[in-house]
């Protein structure tokens, strides 16, 4: 009984490795160059900002005027897409980005303000 108690443990065991060797090989993307990872890393974080850009737009236009729905909108937008660079690229942990996004979007926003009151539009 001992026998086949330390086989099946023994397969346990390498079936356990094969799976983490296999897992390992699978989810480590492969890139020709670092500038294919760059430009690849780049477009998540724009998809990302674009939707959270969408998604706050449509909440906001409930409770604002669409040219201010659209403005938060755009500043919250491109905030995420500095936090998911942040978060893809320099491994920054999600914890340290909320602070910075709930001060960062507003920031965004009121610059935006002070640029459309020089420009005039």
């Amino acid at each position: 009984m001992e026998h086949v108690a330390t086989r099946t443990s023994h397969s346990f065991l390498y079936r356990t490795q094969l799976a983490r060797r296999v897992m390992n090989e699978r989810d480590r993307l492969r890139f020709p160059s670092s500038f294919s990872r760059d430009l690849f890393l780049f477009v998540c974080a724009i998809l990302v900002g674009t939707s959270a850009a969408i998604g706050s737009q449509v909440v906001l236009s409930l409770l604002a005027s669409p040219s201010v729905a659209a403005n938060a909108s755009l500043a919250f937008g491109t905030t995420c897409s500095g936090a998911a660079h942040a978060r893809l690229v320099h491994r920054r942990p999600v914890r340290d980005l909320v602070p910075a996004m709930i001060a960062g979007a507003p920031a965004a926003y009121g610059v935006m303000r002070m640029l459309h009151l020089i420009i005039g539009v």
